[in-house]
């Protein structure tokens, strides 16, 4: 059995026992028993070897006697008690009387299964692992064995056995030892052994002689062990299992008298047999003392309190603890049977029970009560009388307010025989509760709860007792539900019900009768009316238990109805509203109690808007015949408006032109016309019918020869100043007369002014802005937006240049030459007698100040950049290597500038600026040709000049405008100094004799390398700078050899047409259009027919742009190869290339030239130098014709 109040100890072991007596021993046993005491030790062992005395420990002593309550003498039978019990030996934990043990012997019927049993046998003791191991050996002497008499002298220790007498002396006492130490569950083993005590004071030994004096103990051998297989036992307190309500009746008056909550006592006898007393605990009464009613001192009359005696468990030894609650258990509970509620009072107090509560319920102690505890309080129930009796509790007003919040009452009584239920019955224990709500459930939980504690002088030391708290689990649920106390209506009940039906009867402009069908109540009722304006009443005011009071004084703006205008009537006609308004009307209807209480039903509501003003009728243009005004400017327009008018009432006039978006009305500050009402009728007005006025008005300043929409509305003026209007008539439209004079005018100013927007949203549609700059000096900037279309379309795009000037500042975005190298789109650049290209690949991001911008913007230093490429014409200062220049100089710039701001930021800014200039200075336009056309001759050549001058102020204010933009946003500049590859200089100039130099790094003039083609020299630069041109000194010339091509193939394709083959020509540059041409004839191409398409439509693949400048060396070889195939009907891929390695840059050209190149090396068409072929190389005609003799068969 456990440890009751630590999981982790044992504190009793208890189990069966049965053993036979020795085999024909019974027969004589009874007789024997006159002459001696036979007893039976009880050993406890945790080894099965029974030789290794260490280990047992004695645990019980039992005594055979001859049973003498038998009447019958000649039936003998014996009986065995527990001898250490029956001497009250108080040996620790082990000798008090069992109430549980049942020892038996017999019966002795000669059948020889003469048997002794015990029924649960306890041993005492906490059985943990900190214990150490407890020996009470009984063989504490040694014997010589080979003298047999010496097994008689003092096997047990001692001369006397306990069943004679006991002394003082400890020696001469047997004292069986605590329980060695266990571990539960686990096996252990138990031996018996039987000791004779022989009455004889003397016996003589028969081989000595000697007598002793003393008396003799024979004791058996030790019996087979035993095998006692342990394991756990635990039971808690006994729960309530039967519970019982009722409503309460009292029997004198018949009325309910509360409800009646009952249950069955419970039993605590076995558990206290079982669970208590073989650990030795004793029950605690309700007075703080040990139950024994055996140990009351009947001479004294006082209670012996202080010792534990063995005692009957009295019923009235407990508490029980009930809880009343409203609100169910949570669903997290598993169980009801878990518990709904957990106590905890006290720490010298231990709890037994479920203790896997919800841990969201309140720990209660007993001397607490608290508003936020779930159990509001615990109150202990009196007994008020010495008779048995049924105690009620009448619930106070908080206990109830507490119910009703979900907390829990608890209420204890300590059990006496004077608690009775009503119908005498002894088990059960009811109590009245009073003042609960009806129609209610409710919830009951009742639980037990008992005091137990030690025997203070356990070990032998007067401490005060250990006293500790046992609980049992809370009982199921117990579920009931309050009865209704017949009652009259309540005031709830007795609230009526709104009316029903709630209409518009009829509606105006400025009246509504309103009508509703009663409400059904009892009581007749009255109703209560309010109106709001244009907005409905806040929910919180429409609470039925607020008077009219409390509405109107949080709402002064709303109209009430008195009780005289509505009362008990079903209709009401409201008048004196404004038109086309929205009303909101509530009503509600009201009874009065006899106590002069009233009660209002929900309040319903009508939404009503009032009808418009009646708008005029009958709108349309008069006839002339009846007015006299101007046909091209004027018109006369009448209708009938509702009567009779007063100074309240008034018109608006509205009117939408041809050109117009919507109509615009006369009390618009904006309205362009003249209006003048009544104007004079050359006969008499209509005539009308009652209630109907006749209107009309003169509508001046109309243009001639456009329409008019005319429509009409009345205006009713407010005394507060408010504006009603009706809604407007029908529509009436009207032309004015054609005048040509004017119309001409207007088609005149139209034209100047279509003049005007387009040549300034020209300024718009361009590629690029110009800045501001001088006659001399231009400054562009261009729109990326723009670019990538052009660059998609052509091989060769011109930049914006101007003749005569001397110096151009282009700043392009920094996607431009990045999409003209994905596009393979040269740009070209001309100023005076130079033209520059930029070919695909020239500039990019591996160049430095390029990729160090690319880096910047990356990091957010900079948010962008432009590429600013500046080309400037000036004379020379001084000679250039000892030489005249013959041309100006030009110097060729580009850097890289970093900006403030994203490129597409500063589109956005230039064109809102020029939005806006353009918008001013149309405005100056118009101002102006309106002033022209007021005079009385128009001179159309001068308006042309004011539209020509203000779209050059708009052009020139743009400039500046852009400029300036543009200079704020520069963060600085960094120059670009070389390029990938070259850039191709053309030089225009009629001379056969010029060097080109260049301005180096070390204010040095270098001899650059140039070639003659058409129209001039070319010059493959390789740095921006400075270039000068100089006439070509006699000494330099050089003779030209005479190409080795065969007569018949130049006048075969006539390519003296083509080529100038005199010496002195060779070495100028092929153009691409001359050799495409040759290529055209060599393929059989017509006389009169255009080479590039008669090449293109024979599968031969060109490049058309640049075609007057020299032709490179990749695109000549692609163009002259593919022509190879046409004419020997070789593929160039078949064509065996022994070595690919000998070409080592071969990765320079395009990957569709690549296949050509080795081809034309393979053939010995074309020698490398130094194992390349340069691919921009510029080809002279020598080199050209070189190839056409060696591919024509």
């Amino acid at each position: 059995m456990r440890y009751p109040f630590d999981p982790d100890k044992v504190e009793a072991i208890g189990f069966d026992l049965s053993w036979n007596m020795p085999f024909n021993s019974e027969s004589r046993l009874y007789d024997e028993l006159e002459e001696k005491d036979l007893y039976y030790e009880i050993f406890f062992h945790t080894i099965g070897n029974d030789e290794i005395e260490d280990d047992k420990s004695l645990v019980k002593i039992l005594q055979v006697t001859q049973d003498k309550s038998i009447p019958d003498e000649t039936e003998k039978q014996v009986k065995v008690i527990d001898f250490m019990a029956e001497n009250n030996l108080e040996e620790n934990n082990i000798s008090e009387k069992s109430p549980v043990m049942q020892i038996e012997a017999g019966p002795m019927d000669g059948t020889g299964e003469f048997k002794f049993k015990i029924s649960d046998m306890q041993l005492k003791g906490i059985y943990e692992q900190t214990i150490p191991t407890l020996g009470a050996p009984i063989l504490n002497e040694n014997y010589d064995k080979d003298k047999p008499d010496e097994k008689f002298k003092g096997h047990l220790g001692m001369t006397f056995y306990p069943s004679s007498r006991r002394t003082d002396n400890s020696n001469e006492q047997i004292h069986p030892g605590k329980p060695v130490k266990a571990e539960i569950p686990n096996v252990y083993y138990i031996t018996v052994r039987a000791v004779y005590d022989f009455h004889d004071d003397d016996l003589v030994n028969s081989t000595t002689t000697e007598t002793y004096e003393t008396q003799k103990l024979l004791a058996s051998n030790y019996s087979m062990p035993g095998v006692a297989n342990t394991s756990i036992k635990e039971d808690i307190v006994p729960s309530i299992e039967k519970m019982y309500e009722e409503v309460a009746i009292n029997k004198q008056t018949g009325e309910i008298d509360g409800h009646q909550l009952g249950f069955e006592i419970v039993n605590l006898k076995d558990y206290y047999e079982t669970m208590l007393f073989p650990t030795s605990w004793k029950m605690w009464d309700l007075e703080g003392a040990f139950i024994d009613e055996d140990s009351k001192d009947t001479d004294s009359g006082d209670d012996d309190i202080n010792r534990v005696t063995p005692g009957y468990i009295l019923d009235g030894n407990r508490t029980y603890e009930i809880f009343l609650y409203q609100d169910k258990p949570s669903d997290d509970v598993d169980d009801a049977e878990q518990g709904y509620l957990q106590d905890d009072i006290g720490p010298e107090y231990g709890i037994q029970g479920d203790l896997n509560w919800d841990e969201d319920i309140l720990n209660l102690n007993y001397s607490e009560s608290s508003s936020n505890k779930l159990v509001y309080d615990m109150q202990k129930i009196e007994s008020t009388t010495d008779d048995l009796y049924t105690p009620e509790i009448e619930l106070s007003k908080f206990e109830m307010q507490a119910l009703r919040k979900g907390q829990v009452l608890g209420y204890y009584f300590d059990d006496t025989m004077d608690f009775n239920s009503r119908d005498g019955d002894m088990n059960k224990r009811e109590i009245i509760f009073k003042g609960l709500d009806t129609n209610q459930i409710y919830y009951m939980q009742v639980r037990v709860k008992i005091k137990v504690a030690r025997d203070p002088l356990l070990d032998g030391e007067n401490l005060d007792p250990q006293k500790w708290t046992l609980y049992s689990d809370l009982s199921k649920i117990k579920t009931f539900t309050t009865n209704s106390i017949p009652t009259g209506p309540t005031p709830e009940e007795q609230t009526p019900i709104a009316p029903t039906d709630f209409k518009i009867i009829d509606l105006s402009s400025s009246s509504a009768k309103l009508g509703w069908t009663k409400a059904a109540t009892v009581t007749e009722a009255t109703y209560e009316l309010i109106r709001t304006n244009n907005r409905k009443l806040d929910k919180e005011y429409l609470e039925k238990q607020l008077t009219l009071n409390q509405i109107f004084k949080e709402n002064d703006d709303i109209t009430l109805f008195t009780n005289e205008e509505v009362g008990t009537a079903t209709e009401l006609t409201n008048v004196d509203l404004l038109p086309n308004t929205l009303y909101y009307y509530y009503l509600r209807a009201v009874i009065t109690l006899s106590t002069g209480e009233e009660l209002y039903s929900e309040w319903i509501m009508l939404p009503v808007t009032t009808k418009s003003i009646q708008p005029p009728t009958n709108l349309k243009v008069e006839l002339p015949m009846f007015y006299d005004y101007d046909l091209k400017s004027e018109v006369v327009v009448s209708f009938l408006a509702p009567g009779p008018l007063d100074d309240e009432y008034a018109f608006e006039i509205a009117i939408r032109g041809e050109n117009d978006k919507d109509y615009i009305g006369s009390t618009d500050p904006n309205f362009p016309y003249d209006l003048y009402e009544n104007p004079d009728r050359l006969n008499s007005d209509p005539s009308t019918e009652e209630g109907v006025e006749f209107v009309d008005f003169l509508i001046q300043d109309l243009d001639p020869g456009k329409r008019y929409d005319i429509k009409v509305r009345l205006i009713q003026i407010q005394e507060d100043g408010t504006i009603l209007r009706s809604l407007f008539s029908n529509m009436v439209s009207h032309r004015t007369e054609f005048d040509a004079e004017e119309e001409e005018k207007d088609d005149l100013f139209e034209d100047l002014l279509d003049k005007y927007d387009y040549e300034t949203g020209q300024l718009g549609n361009s590629s690029f802005w110009e800045l501001d700059g001088t006659d001399t000096k231009k400054v562009y900037k261009y729109r990326m937006s723009y670019l990538e279309t052009d660059f998609a379309v052509t091989d060769s795009y011109n930049i914006k240049t101007e003749e005569d000037i001397e110096k151009a500042i282009y700043y392009f975005p920094s996607e431009a030459f990045e999409t003209a190298n994905d596009e393979n789109t040269t740009l070209r650049f001309e100023i005076g007698d130079y033209a520059v290209d930029i070919r695909p690949g020239t500039i990019d991001d591996s160049l430095e100040p390029i990729e160090d911008a690319e880096y910047e913007e990356s990091t957010r230093r900079i948010e962008d950049y432009y590429i600013m490429m500046e080309l400037e014409v000036k004379e020379p200062r001084g000679l250039v290597s000892g030489q005249e220049a013959i041309l100006p100089q030009l110097e060729v710039n580009a850097d890289v500038v970093s900006l403030e701001e994203e490129d597409s930021t500063i589109e956005y800014e230039i064109e809102s600026k020029l939005r806006n200039i353009i918008a001013e200075e149309r405005e100056d336009l118009e101002r102006n040709l309106e002033e022209e056309f007021e005079r009385p001759y128009i001179d159309v050549e001068y308006l042309e000049e004011l539209v020509e001058k203000e779209i050059e102020d708009v052009k020139e204010k743009h400039k500046s405008s852009a400029g300036r933009v543009i200079s704020s946003e520069i963060d600085g500049d960094t120059k670009i100094t070389e390029v990938n590859g070259s850039i191709s200089l053309n030089i225009k100039i009629d001379s056969n004799k010029i060097n080109v130099y260049y301005f180096n790094e070390y204010d040095d003039w270098v001899k650059q390398s140039s070639f003659k083609v058409p129209n001039g020299y070319s010059v493959n630069a390789q740095n921006f700078g400075t270039y000068a041109i100089t006439g070509k000194e006699e000494n330099t010339s050089v003779s030209i050899p005479s190409v080795p091509i065969k007569d018949d193939i130049l006048s075969q394709y006539q390519l003296d047409d083509l080529f100038s083959t005199d010496e002195s020509s060779m070495q100028y540059g092929a153009t691409k259009n001359a050799t495409y041409q040759a290529v055209a004839r060599m393929l059989g191409a017509p006389e009169n027919a255009e080479p590039i398409m008669f090449l293109q439509r024979n599968g031969i693949d060109i490049i058309r742009a640049n075609l007057d400048q020299a032709i490179r060396q990749d695109e000549a070889i692609y163009v002259l190869m593919q022509a190879y195939e046409k004419m020997n009907k070789i593929d160039v891929d078949k064509v065996q290339v022994n070595n690919r390695q000998s070409i080592t840059n071969i990765g320079a050209f395009q990957p569709k030239y690549q296949n050509y190149v080795s081809a034309a090396v393979a053939l010995g068409i074309i020698k490398p130098e130094n194992s390349q072929v340069i691919p921009s190389k510029q080809m002279s005609i020598e080199s050209i014709l070189s190839i056409i003799d060696k591919i024509v068969p």
